[in-house]
């Protein structure tokens, strides 16, 4: 089976998942930027190197270099935070209403399948 390296796409995804620029995301993985900008280019580097970026990150080697779908998490992840803070910034009248209504399309939903 044939995998992808993603190591550069998954960085960035990680980089603009944070809204950091390339010195402070280098920074924040404890490397230097040249270092960084390196991999970020070609997707290469020593596997020393790939263990502390993957620790830094708190990924698996397997899930940093061949994950495919980091981008897709990290993307919904930050739609869920910025629907919290909108929930969040509701008056609770409204917040009730719309748990409601979101409790009721789920029965809905729960019915339909059954």
């Amino acid at each position: 089976m044939e995998r992808n390296n993603n190591l550069s796409k998954n960085l960035r995804a990680f980089q603009q998942a944070r809204s950091q620029s390339l010195a402070e995301f280098s920074r924040t993985l404890g490397i230097p930027k040249s270092t960084l900008q390196s991999v970020m280019l070609d997707g290469n580097t020593t596997l020393d190197t790939l263990i502390h970026l993957a620790d830094a990150l708190n990924l698996t080697l397997d899930q940093l270099v061949f994950g495919a779908d980091i981008h897709e998490k990290l993307n919904f992840t930050r739609c869920l935070l910025s629907g919290a803070a909108w929930f969040s910034g509701l008056p609770p009248a409204l917040q009730k209403k719309l748990h409601l209504y979101i409790d009721e399309i789920l029965d809905l939903i729960e019915n339909n399948n059954d």
